[in-house]
């Protein structure tokens, strides 16, 4: 849209993620992942013990493509979320290890 364009929205949208998860502007502090240069999708599981989310981001090469040949790892990498049951802290998990979203720090620790 030529109204967007000068409105700048094109400068706006490159920068939105930056600023949304500013640790000194804390625009929005749950916010603890983003994304918005990446294509993917999001798959859930839950059980009686936790809640898991997983971000499959595809390789930049490989957005445009049509089929993609070879296996899922060649084209796609996975960030995994966790909420524990009882807990209200959200985790990254990196392989065996997890990190914890501080709010105050707008960080993970």
């Amino acid at each position: 849209s030529p109204t967007l364009a000068a409105a700048g929205a094109v400068a706006l949208a490159i920068g939105v993620g930056d600023f949304l998860t500013d640790p000194d502007i804390k625009a929005n502090p749950h916010l603890a992942y983003q994304a918005f240069d990446k294509n993917g999708y999001a798959t859930f599981v839950a059980d009686g013990s936790k809640l898991e989310a997983t971000y499959h981001a595809i390789t930049e090469e490989d957005v445009a493509k049509a089929e993609l040949s070879g296996g899922y790892s060649e084209h796609f990498v996975d960030t995994v979320f966790r909420v524990n049951a009882g807990s209200i802290d959200l985790l990254l998990v990196e392989g065996d290890a997890t990190k914890k979203w501080d709010h105050a720090s707008n960080a993970w620790i």
